[in-house]
């Protein structure tokens, strides 16, 4: 029995999101530093047209996540003229 374990460095990954689904994503595998050999930077991309189903849902998912991440609107404090001195300094 072989049990031989390869990396693979480029291909296909499947993917299911709970919210926008079905993606297939392309994916590349890197070396960040040679002295740390498992110190690695994976890239994922859409690898089909810019159409697909895929590149749909990533584009809905990044919109649903700029959404899920706006931070609440906090009252901003402002000076006015007449709370400075009479040459423009606070």
């Amino acid at each position: 029995m072989n049990d031989t374990v390869r990396l693979h460095r480029t291909g296909t990954k499947h993917f299911r999101h709970p919210v926008v689904g079905e993606l297939d994503l392309a994916f590349e595998a890197m070396d960040l530093c040679r002295q740390i050999p498992a110190l690695t930077l994976t890239v994922h991309s859409v690898e089909t047209e810019p159409d697909s189903p895929s590149a749909d849902g990533l584009s809905l998912l990044a919109s649903w996540a700029a959404t899920q991440a706006l931070p609440t609107p906090s009252p901003v404090a402002t000076r006015t003229s007449a709370q400075e001195g009479d040459d423009g300094h606070a």
